[in-house]
């Protein structure tokens, strides 16, 4: 490592140093603020006040780096702590080099990098996971870079390209300081991660481009972004040889390999675009039986640490697939017209049900455990966590030369009455400065089978719909962005 670190310092400082080198610094800084419909309360997200942009071209190599200065904001009895030096974190999104071809680009470093021909919510953009710190945000700016060797090739009509990484790479959930709308079922300590012998991920695409059509193939295999279930330990007590109360719940990330087609169209001031992926995955841990984890040495006492009463490996495998399709249209009088549907569902499921009719342990009730009920989609759209069928609408217009753009955005379930209602304007004070601000209400919907009017006593809110859980992050928000 240290032997890379030191090439790669060597590489930079020959880039800039030569009299042959052009440098360009870009970037913009923010100021934010987001609050709650209901009660004017602040809203305690992250964001980023500053970006920045370097690059640095010496004949046919580049060298980009992309930084972030990010606020975290940290509460005290609902008030901000603003002098603390932990509330701002640097970020390096991005520090790769890229060799320009005459047929091709191949890059290395850490990159975001997207694939798929729909703007958002596309099944098959899997190479760089999702940071849930910004939610709000689009585009790349809601990915983290991934270490990796990445190549596109041309020839002729044909596109050619791969990635390769020798690390895992896995969504950014939000820190324990920061609101998420959607509460998760469970969120697990290191120590209950079982560690993946080989975690190297790749994916290939090939992509053909017309006059009319463009349409393309893609493979990618990896493993999940979003951790799961993958089994449960049970110990003894070496006092009384009866099973201990604390199990030793064990989490993986699941391989997933997936297939996806793509494809776009334009007839006119029509553009016509699909994403569509068939996901296979499964748990690659057959045995969890491991000695129980105990970082801080904290073993209860009469506890034995190598002895199992039982060990229940879930075996989860499952097949499911993902489709996006987007509609774009120049409407009349400048408006802007997008369209998307998506659509997923579960092709196959199995998994071992752990199950023990001697077992009967006091505040953990295993024979309760439906493993579907915590089966969710490691990659793909990030939509597949609130719903199965969706379709957003967005009509944006601008005014004034274009220093004005209004954009009305609806994102409506299909099979309940949860919708997302935005309204968003953007003025150009100037060239470099940029004010937005964004009125937003989420709709929930009691009568779906987890609200917990239906549930009652058996409610649990982290399997709740997921509309349901976001209802009371309807909001402001208002932006001012100075770009140079």
């Amino acid at each position: 490592m240290l032997r890379i670190i030191t090439i790669s310092v060597f590489l930079a400082i020959s880039f800039t140093q030569s009299n042959e080198s052009r440098s360009l610094l870009t970037g913009n800084a923010n100021f934010y603020y987001i609050s709650k419909l209901d009660n004017g309360q602040i809203i305690k997200m992250p964001y980023r006040m500053l970006n920045t942009t370097w690059a640095n071209q010496h004949r046919n190599f580049e060298l980009i780096g992309t930084i972030s200065l990010e606020y975290q904001p940290i509460m005290n009895n609902y008030s901000f702590k603003m002098n603390n030096p932990q509330d701002f974190l640097f970020d390096l999104r991005e520090l790769y080099m890229a060799w320009v071809l005459n047929f091709g680009e191949i890059r290395i470093g850490k990159q975001i990098q997207s694939w798929g021909f729909v703007d958002e919510n596309s099944p098959l953009d899997n190479l760089s996971a999702y940071d849930y710190n910004f939610l709000f945000e689009s585009g790349s700016d809601r990915k983290i870079g991934t270490n990796s060797l990445s190549a596109d090739f041309y020839y002729n009509n044909f596109t050619f390209g791969f990635s390769l990484s020798p690390f895992h790479s896995t969504n950014r959930l939000p820190s324990s300081n920061a609101e998420f709308p959607i509460e998760l079922p469970v969120i697990p300590n290191d120590h209950e991660f079982l560690d993946i012998e080989d975690v190297t991920e790749y994916g290939l695409y090939s992509q053909l481009s017309t006059d009319f059509i463009d349409f393309g193939v893609s493979y990618f295999s990896g493993y999940d972004r979003i951790f799961n279930l993958s089994g449960i330990n049970i110990s003894l007590k070496k006092s009384s040889n009866e099973p201990f109360n604390t199990p030793d719940t064990v989490f993986t990330y699941r391989k997933t390999d997936v297939v996806g087609v793509s494809s776009a169209i334009i007839v006119g001031d029509l553009t016509l675009r699909s994403d569509i992926g068939k996901f296979s995955t499964k748990d690659q841990n057959k045995n969890i039986e491991r000695e129980y984890p105990d970082p801080n040495n904290e073993i209860p006492d009469g506890y034995l640490a190598d002895t199992l009463y039982n060990s229940y490996p879930i075996n989860e495998s499952a097949e499911y697939y993902q489709m996006t399709f987007q509609l774009e249209y120049d409407l009349p009088n400048n408006f802007d017209l997008l369209l998307q549907y998506f659509e997923h569902d579960t092709l196959s499921y199995s998994a071992i049900k752990p199950i023990d009719q001697d077992l009967n342990i006091t505040g953990f009730d295993i024979n309760e455990i439906e493993p579907y009920n915590y089966f969710f989609p490691g990659m793909g759209s990030p939509l597949a966590l609130m719903t199965n069928r969706a379709i957003l609408v967005g009509l944006r217009k601008s005014f004034l030369n274009e220093k004005l753009t209004l954009q009305l955005r609806n994102l409506m379930d299909l099979d309940y009455n949860g919708y997302f209602l935005e309204l968003n304007a953007d003025y150009k004070l100037t060239d470099r400065v940029t004010s937005s601000f964004a009125i937003n209400y989420i709709h929930d919907d009691q009568t779906h089978p987890n609200s917990i009017t239906v549930k009652g006593d058996e409610y649990e809110a982290a399997l709740d719909y997921s509309f349901n859980q976001m209802k009371d992050f309807s909001h402001l928000r208002m932006q001012v962005k100075y770009s140079f």
